[in-house]
């Protein structure tokens, strides 16, 4: 993290109109990585937060399979 803060002053982040943290689920970047850019001075308004195509239709997917599997009815036949 503190390699990452480094780049980040020097490239200027705070005068970025646009910042787009894009990721996988991990919990600890969808925390981590806000609370850096904000404590580095970045308004919570220029911060947009995605979380990447491929671990989003698994998510996705996981949740129809769920949803949607056929329950059996108890009966036998």
């Amino acid at each position: 993290m503190s390699l990452l803060e480094m780049y980040l002053v020097k490239l200027g982040v705070v005068h970025a109109q646009q910042v787009l943290l894009l990721a996988d689920g991990a919990p600890w970047i969808w925390h981590r990585i806000p609370a850096l850019l904000e404590r580095l001075g970045l308004p919570k308004d220029r911060l947009i937060e995605l979380i990447d195509f491929y671990h989003a239709s698994q998510h996705l997917k996981d949740f129809a399979e769920a949803a949607f599997s056929r329950v059996p009815s108890g009966k036998n036949g």
